[in-house]
């Protein structure tokens, strides 16, 4: 079933900042800005490993429509905003996603955008898309609210799609008629002990060891120093390296010959 929207939660102090600057950062993007960002956003880096450090989104399908919306803002539901974007935002091919709420983490059972419409074909919807990049509100089409009294932080430029919301209406959200630049998905990041391919017990670095080669190649390790670490622990130390060095490197400079997971 395909996704009608895109949809991400934070809250009014962080939109402030959102409309400042026409765009919802990455941590690693507002790192680079030096803006302070809390609650709705990913904390960590791709050099300390954790959640991936990109924008959560969760997909809307037909089959929600009537369904009671959840604020979960870190600063309560009278804080809570949830903005919603259009598919277009897909196109840009840099993200990965999971089918149940796992944190982000990049995982043996995370998948890559060309499997997307296979996963749509048979009827199984991602619970979860991350995106590697920042968003800028160009793909901004409605704004979700928990009560009136929020409406006071939203910008009058922008109030004309604010609307409170308590179920997920029956509305299209159509998307921009402009072409939408693609972006190089960046699955390049320190592994994280307590990474797991869904919601649950801290596994350790118990995923396949092909996984974190592959990993490590898209990095930009070379082949013949990854054949010199038999374990991931001892990998993921020499790696530190090279997740520094693309981190700092601009979309239009990453390789674009790399590994797309399922690993």
């Amino acid at each position: 079933m395909e996704p009608i929207a895109l949809v991400h939660e934070t809250n009014v102090r962080n939109l402030a900042r959102i409309f400042k600057w026409g765009m919802v950062f990455t941590p690693p993007d507002a790192q680079k800005k030096g803006i302070g960002l809390r609650g709705g956003f990913t904390g960590g880096d791709w050099a300390t490993g954790g959640q991936y450090p990109g924008l959560y989104m969760g997909g809307i399908t037909r089959s929600d429509i009537g369904t009671p919306l959840r604020y979960w803002s870190t600063y309560g539901q009278s804080q809570s905003v949830i903005l919603v974007f259009c598919t277009a935002l897909l196109n840009r091919g840099d993200f990965h996603y999971n089918r149940t709420d796992s944190n982000g983490y990049l995982s043996s059972l995370s998948t890559g955008p060309s499997q997307l419409q296979r996963f749509i074909a048979n009827r199984i919807v991602p619970d979860e898309f991350v995106f590697h990049n920042s968003v800028p509100v160009i793909f901004l089409r409605a704004i979700w609210l928990p009560n009136e009294k929020v409406m006071r932080y939203i910008p009058p430029k922008y109030r004309s799609i604010a609307n409170v919301r308590t179920t997920v209406p029956n509305k299209e959200y159509p998307c921009i008629s402009t072409k939408v630049r693609k972006l190089t998905p960046n699955y390049c990041y320190s592994f994280d002990k307590y990474a797991r391919p869904a919601a649950g017990k801290p596994k350790g670095f118990t995923e396949p060891m092909s996984m974190y080669r592959k990993i490590a190649f898209n990095c930009g390790m070379p082949v013949s120093e990854i054949k010199k670490f038999p374990d991931a622990k001892s990998l993921d130390k020499a790696l530190l390296k090279y997740v520094n060095r693309r981190f700092m490197l601009p979309n239009d400079e990453l390789q674009t010959n790399y590994y797309e997971p399922p690993f």
